[in-house]
C-alpha cells in the first residue's frame, strides 16, 4: 500500500548571504542575534512539515520554545518584527495561526516542481494559482490531509515491503537526528556553564555564542567542552594576577575564532611542583 503523498521537503536552498539581508538585519537589530536562529528554526519546521506553511498554534509554540534559550515574550517580539518587515505574512497568522510568506512558497514550489500532484490550501496560498500546473487546490487544512490519505486507496503498490523498509530507515535517521540535537544541547549547556562560572561577564554572550555554535560542523561541536576546560585551566595557570578571568576571552570569541581547536591537549592545574627539580 502506497504511502501518503509527501508534503514537506528534505532540503531547501538558503542564500549564504541571507544573514546580511536588510530584513534579517532589521529583525536582529530589534531582538539581538538570537532572532536569526529563531528564523532558521522556523524555516526548517515549515519546509520539513507542510512545505509552505507552519501551523503555529499554542501547542506548537510551547514545543518550539522548549528547544530554544528564549521565553514566550521574546518569541512574540521576534515574530512581531518579522511580521512588520514581511518575513512572515501577518494577515494569515492572525486569521489561521500559520507562518508563511510569498518567498517561502516560491522556494517550496520550485523544490516540488517535478511532483505530479501538490495539495495546496487555497486560502493559505499567496502566489498566482494559475502559474503552477501541478497544484491541487483544497479548501482547508483537514481536506489537505484527507487528500493525502485518499492517495493510499488510489494506488496499490506491490513493493510495499521495500517502501516499509525505507520508512523504517527514515525513522532510524530521524531518531539519530533527535539524539544528536539533544547531545548538542547538552554540549552547549556544559560549555557555557564553564565560561559563566569562570566569569559572570560571560552570561551576556550566550545568544551570540549559541548562534556561532549552531553553525559549527558536528566534529567541532564535539570539541568545544574539552577546549573550554583546557583554555580556562591554562588561563588560571598563566594569569595568577587575574584569577577571576576578567581579561579572558568570552565564549562568543572563543567559538567564533575556533580557539577551542587549539586547546584539545589536556592542561593540568599548576600545583607549583617542578618534576625536574623534584619539588
Amino acid at each position: 500500500m502506497a504511502r501518503p503523498t509527501k508534503q514537506g521537503i528534505d532540503y531547501y536552498p538558503k542564500d549564504v548571504k541571507a544573514k546580511y539581508d536588510t530584513k534579517f538585519k532589521y529583525v536582529e537589530s530589534k531582538n539581538s542575534v538570537i532572532a536569526r536562529l529563531v528564523i532558521y528554526e522556523l524555516w526548517d519546521l515549515i519546509y520539513a512539515e507542510n512545505g509552505y506553511f507552519l501551523k503555529f498554534d499554542n501547542i506548537q509554540r510551547v514545543l518550539f520554545l522548549g528547544d530554544l534559550p528564549i521565553n514566550d515574550e521574546q518569541l512574540t517580539d521576534i515574530l512581531d518584527s518579522c511580521f512588520e518587515i514581511g518575513l512572515f505574512e501577518k494577515s494569515l497568522f492572525d486569521k489561521y495561526q500559520i507562518l508563511t510568506s510569498e518567498s517561502i512558497q516560491k522556494r517550496y514550489m520550485e523544490a516540488v516542481g517535478r511532483r505530479a500532484k501538490v495539495p495546496i490550501i487555497s486560502s493559505y496560498f499567496l502566489l498566482p494559482k494559475n502559474s503552477y500546473r501541478n497544484i491541487n487546490l483544497v479548501n482547508d487544512y483537514i481536506n489537505s490531509i484527507n487528500d493525502d490519505n485518499n492517495s493510499i486507496n488510489d494506488n496499490i503498490n506491490p513493493q510495499s515491503k521495500v517502501k516499509e523498509s525505507k520508512v523504517n530507515k527514515s525513522k532510524v535517521k530521524e531518531n539519530k537526528e533527535k539524539e544528536n540535537k539533544t547531545r548538542n544541547q547538552e554540549t552547549f549547556s556544559r560549555f557555557f556553564e564553564l565560561f559563566s562560572n569562570f566569569n559572570k561577564k560571560n552570561i551576556s554572550k550566550r545568544a551570540m555564542a549559541l548562534q556561532v555554535f549552531f553553525d559549527l560542523p558536528q566534529f567541532q561541536k564535539d570539541c568545544i567542552v574539552k577546549g573550554a576546560e583546557n583554555y580556562i585551566q591554562d588561563y588560571i595557570n598563566n594569569h595568577s594576577d587575574d584569577p577571576e578571568g576578567n581579561y579572558s576571552v568570552n565564549p562568543y570569541e572563543f567559538l567564533d575564532n575556533v580557539m577551542f581547536m587549539n586547546y584539545q591537549e589536556e592542561v593540568k592545574a599548576d600545583t607549583g611542583y617542578d618534576e625536574d627539580l623534584g619539588f
